[in-house]
């Protein structure tokens, strides 16, 4: 998942247009949330007609509960679906087997007095490793460096602009200049960074 997420951060820097006056995060969220949304349609076991056919199952006994005041029968449910009962039956079958466990869920033990809960049973993520922490210290000391490096209007553009949070079009107006030139500045710093950052990372 953590794979996917960085796939989508990377199609979010290939594909990201700073002349539009959107925020990179704001776009890079939309895009990572996309390819993990993606991924998960994927690995589902399940095929998206099924998922439907569950949904509408799931609204039918809703909406006809809610007109009808009580909990309603089998025949009420087919009536409205225009399906027969064997039919309903087999519905009710497969769409059991979307079901997910919750991790509340009480599970108990042969011979155990205390009920656990399943997702007792799952691993804690492991924690980072000291060199982990330490070579990302590094990779922000080796950025912040080389973005301090950078041409002043540079490096004002890419620091308003990441470090701040704003958006092409404001970054124009604290500094002064048009939304055209803070494009050109932010493209000729990003190019100088990677020219820059290329053989050192």
């Amino acid at each position: 998942m953590i794979n996917t997420g960085m796939l989508g951060l990377i199609d979010a820097i290939d594909k990201f247009v700073p002349d539009r006056g959107v925020k990179f995060h704001t776009y890079a969220e939309f895009r990572i949330r996309g390819a993990m949304l993606d991924y998960l349609r994927q690995q589902d076991w399940a095929p998206r007609s099924m998922r439907r056919k569950e949904k509408e199952l799931a609204r039918t006994i809703r909406d006809l509960e809610q007109r009808l005041g009580r909990p309603a029968t089998n025949d009420e449910l087919a009536k409205e679906l225009g399906i027969t009962q064997a039919e309903l039956g087999d519905l009710f079958s497969k769409a059991r087997g979307l079901s997910l466990l919750s991790l509340n869920r009480p599970r108990a033990e042969d011979g155990e007095e205390e009920e656990s809960e399943l997702g007792e049973c799952i691993a804690d993520a492991p924690e980072k490793s000291p060199a982990q922490v330490f070579e990302k210290e590094e990779v922000k000391n080796l950025l912040s460096g080389q973005i301090g490096s950078l041409p002043e209007r540079e490096r004002q553009v890419v620091s308003l602009y990441y470090y701040h949070d704003k958006t092409m079009k404001e970054v124009g107006t604290a500094l002064g200049i048009t939304e055209s030139r803070v494009s050109q500045l932010h493209t000729s710093a990003m190019l100088r960074l990677k020219a820059r950052l290329g053989s050192k990372l």
